[in-house]
């Protein structure tokens, strides 16, 4: 993915598998199962490009220098519902 409007600064791909399985009774009431992210994988969910600084190279005066952000997959998670239709 291009992460600058010139695209050439870029990242990495990464690739997520998650699961639903559900089940709707006659009487209205569902049951629900999400996995979310599967395979446990350990990569960057998102990454970003931008200039940026601590507040205490603001406080020195170091001018912001321009680098890469991610924001980490969240690992496997499990979620239960249960619902009713009325």
């Amino acid at each position: 993915r291009k992460l600058t409007e010139g695209g050439d600064i870029e990242s990495d791909a990464s690739q997520i598998l998650n699961a639903n399985l559900g089940y709707r009774f006659d009487n209205g009431v569902s049951l629900g199962l999400e996995v979310i992210n599967v395979l446990d994988d350990s990569d960057d969910d998102i990454t970003y490009y931008y200039a940026s600084r601590t507040a205490s190279e603001r406080t020195a005066g170091i001018d912001p220098i321009d680098d890469f952000h991610s924001h980490p997959m969240e690992p496997r998670t499990l979620r239960a519902s249960l619902s009713f239709e009325f």
